[in-house]
């Protein structure tokens, strides 16, 4: 017997290992495995089945009897003047395959195997997914594109694991072209028990934060670190940064000579906006450089327990560059500082 829709078959095989990592063979002693399962319970047998799969996948279905002088258990046994007409080299105590001839079951031997067949596909698929990705979170990885659905969500082959970067994970100045490559920060690997996929995301503010380290060699080296990160995704982002020593200027490194790291980092962007600042242990001082490009006169603090209010006194001519255009300036650094800030003109 032949699988049925045989093209459809050889096209599944190809799709799970180049997109889902998992071996032809791993799938096909998997459905081997369903079917001499499904066979033995439909007949309820206790002797063990062998199937076979050939090279054009004809599928054989066999019960592995031993040779034996007196046959005292006829499902397991078979006695050596039978298995002589089988084959001329049989002997004692030698194990004989005998190939069953139940043809409604061969024709529907698939169909039985497949939920099996399914299990053991997505136990591969997770095991496959966790072994490559699980210390890969909060990383960037670059992947291939290699369609685009209807709705804008992109497929992206990582690795020959396949993931989707959706709408709501993207950024708005995002323009994605099939066969380019891209990006993403791997924000978590996802396991329930249907299945386990990668959620990848460029719109998320720790994505800027990794193509610091991506691109500048101190943060990825521990001597600048990135204190926070607040984004407007395609719009404007505030990024605070430090560094214990007082030989590096931690803005100029993460600029770059000529602004060639920011540039490498804003063109990944798409043109998005970076405010670098210092950041500061002395909150007022951070809350200060975090409203720049405005000039704070007066601040004070209120410790309100879980968080601050920090109240911001500006000159009026300074008062529109602290809120800046549609508040964005007040939120980042708010975000940022992780304060809530009162703007008022003195």
């Amino acid at each position: 017997m032949y699988i049925k829709d045989l093209d459809s078959f050889r096209e599944s095989l190809e799709f799970l290992e180049k997109y889902r990592g998992i071996e032809k063979k791993f799938i096909i002693d998997s459905l081997k495995e369903g079917i001499a399962s499904a066979y033995s319970k439909t007949y309820g047998l206790d002797s063990e089945i062998e199937v076979d799969i050939d090279d054009d996948f004809r599928i054989s279905i066999y019960r592995v009897k031993k040779i034996v002088e007196k046959v005292e258990d006829a499902e397991r046994e078979i006695s050596l003047e039978d298995a002589k007409k089988i084959s001329e080299d049989a002997a004692l105590e030698d194990e004989i395959m005998l190939e069953e001839r139940e043809d409604d079951f061969r024709r529907n031997a698939v169909q039985n195997a497949k939920q099996l067949v399914i299990q053991r596909i997505r136990e591969a698929e997770k095991n496959n997914i966790l072994s490559k990705f699980q210390d890969k979170k909060n990383r960037i990885a670059i992947g291939i594109i290699r369609r685009i659905d209807h709705s804008g969500n992109v497929f992206i082959d990582l690795d020959g694991i396949e993931t989707i970067l959706t709408t709501r994970d993207q950024s708005p100045t995002d323009i994605y072209k099939v066969g380019n490559s891209v990006k993403v920060y791997i924000v978590d690997v996802v396991t329930n028990s249907k299945s386990t996929r990668i959620h990848v995301s460029r719109r998320d503010a720790r994505f800027v934060k990794e193509l610091f380290a991506f691109e500048v060699p101190e943060v990825s080296e521990g001597i600048i670190s990135v204190k926070s990160v607040a984004r407007d995704a395609g719009s404007r982002t505030k990024v605070a940064v430090y560094s214990d020593s007082e030989a590096i200027d931690p803005v100029g490194a993460c600029v770059g000579n000529k602004s060639s790291r920011i540039k490498s980092i804003t063109d990944e962007l798409n043109g998005e906006k970076i405010d670098i600042i210092i950041w500061d242990p002395d909150l007022s001082k951070f809350i200060s450089n975090a409203i720049k490009p405005s000039e704070i006169t007066e601040i004070t603090l209120e410790d309100k327990g879980e968080f601050h209010v920090a109240n911001v006194k500006v000159k009026e001519d300074q008062l529109a560059l602290a809120i800046g255009r549609k508040g964005q300036n007040a939120r980042l650094a708010a975000r940022l500082t992780e304060c809530k800030i009162n703007i008022e003109v003195i």
